[in-house]
């Protein structure tokens, strides 16, 4: 009978696409799992069929021993219905996607609790962006200041903080820079978003699928991160509009006039450098408790100083000077007191100068030689190591290992 083979082959295509997409830990679309359920049904309707055909074969006639033809009569019938059902059901079960990527966790979105420093200095601020965003008559806010200050750092912890109190059921972030690209912009987003494959939308498409999953009827928020000119958001497809509360948008930048004059933010907030104490307490957690030892603790505290209450700046030279010798401070301190660099376009000279200074205190040409080549990479990219080494490799830089299979 050909029944078994329907039954045997009406879920299988399915299943194994769902069961490698619950391997992959996404969620399976709402349909599929609708129609799953309707498969189930229609399968164990089925075997409750097939066992009374079984009961009715073995009834006979009463005048005779042939089959009781009259008592099989309506069981063909139900038996063609049922074949009927299950060839349609098998036709609407070929989908071309079952599941969609879940949304990153919030630990990875805006990493752990522990890359996170809370200063006095900042909690007024910190605690101002969170009421604005809590405000509903404030759609887009700015938090503004020089790089390396902290501003994506205290958004993201904005971002994570205002999703756990479930103040927001989404919380997304973009990286902008200074191309804005809208559809660099777009494809950061449609990720966490779960908006699936978008490789031959136009960035007009994307920017409908964006809107409309923005404005669910959930509360959404979106972080625009370091932006440096006009970007339209409705480009974009944030649905930024009067009177919509499903979506709310941060904006950083380090010019103030972008977020009032270009983006027109509802209110914006400043982002200071760090006081002297709170640089030092910060640079001590970096370079090491040694730093307070009688020989080093004037050096290191001068260096420190130098480092203008720049959090980028504490960050770098603390790591490179971190378990290094005395003459390497000397040395650090002299050429912080001595920089000429008084202004290239974008770049504080403080920045600069201490970045340039934890590059001259890698140990090693290669591992200077392996800085360098990041600098191939665009502004902001992700840079993966297996790019990374195979430049290396290309530069001669990493000896090659009868453990590396080529």
């Amino acid at each position: 009978m050909k029944w078994k083979n329907l039954k045997s082959t009406e879920k299988i295509s399915s299943r194994e696409k769902v069961e490698e997409a619950q391997n992959r830990g996404e969620d399976i679309l709402a349909v599929v799992l609708s129609w799953r359920r309707e498969a189930d049904e229609m399968t164990q309707d089925f075997d409750n069929f097939m066992q009374q055909c079984t009961r009715e074969e073995s009834l006979l006639c009463f005048a005779c021993v042939c089959p009781n033809f009259i008592r099989r009569y309506p069981l063909s019938k139900q038996a063609q219905e049922k074949k009927d059902k299950v060839i349609k059901l098998k036709q609407e079960g070929h989908f071309d996607e079952v599941a969609r990527p879940k949304s990153p966790p919030p630990e990875l979105l805006f990493g752990s609790e522990d890359d996170y420093e809370i200063f006095d200095s900042r909690a007024s601020v910190f605690k101002d962006v969170v009421d604005a965003l809590k405000d509903s008559k404030v759609t887009v806010i700015g938090v503004h200041g020089t790089g390396g200050v902290g501003k994506t750092t205290l958004v993201k912890e904005v971002g994570k903080q205002l999703k756990e109190d479930m103040t927001f059921d989404e919380v997304v972030m973009a990286i902008v820079s200074k191309d804005a690209n809208v559809s660099k912009i777009q494809s950061q987003l449609v990720g966490p978003l779960n908006l699936g494959p978008i490789n031959a939308a136009t960035e007009e498409q994307i920017s409908y699928k964006l809107w409309h999953r923005l404005n669910n009827g959930k509360k959404n928020l979106v972080i625009l991160d370091d932006i440096w000119k006009e970007v339209n958001l409705k480009a974009i497809g944030i649905p930024v509009t009067d009177g919509n509360q499903c979506c709310k948008v941060v904006i950083t930048s380090r010019n103030r006039r972008v977020l009032q004059r270009n983006m027109k933010v509802d209110r914006d907030f400043a982002l200071q450098l760090l006081p002297e104490p709170e640089a030092w307490a910060l640079f001590k957690k970096v370079a090491g408790n040694s730093v307070d030892s009688p020989e080093l603790y004037s050096l290191a505290y001068a260096v420190c100083k130098e480092c203008k209450g720049l959090p980028v700046a504490v960050n770098a030279l603390g790591a490179a000077l971190k378990d290094k010798e005395i003459s390497s401070w000397n040395t650090a301190l002299v050429k912080l007191e001595r920089s000429l660099l008084s202004k290239v376009e974008d770049i504080d000279p403080t920045v600069y100068t201490s970045l340039k200074l934890s590059y001259d205190e890698l140990e090693s040409s290669d591992a200077k030689s392996c800085f360098l080549l990041c600098c191939l990479f665009p502004e902001d990219a992700k840079i993966s190591i297996d790019d990374l080494t195979r430049l290396c490799m290309a530069r001669s830089l990493l000896h090659k290992s009868k453990s590396i299979r080529t």
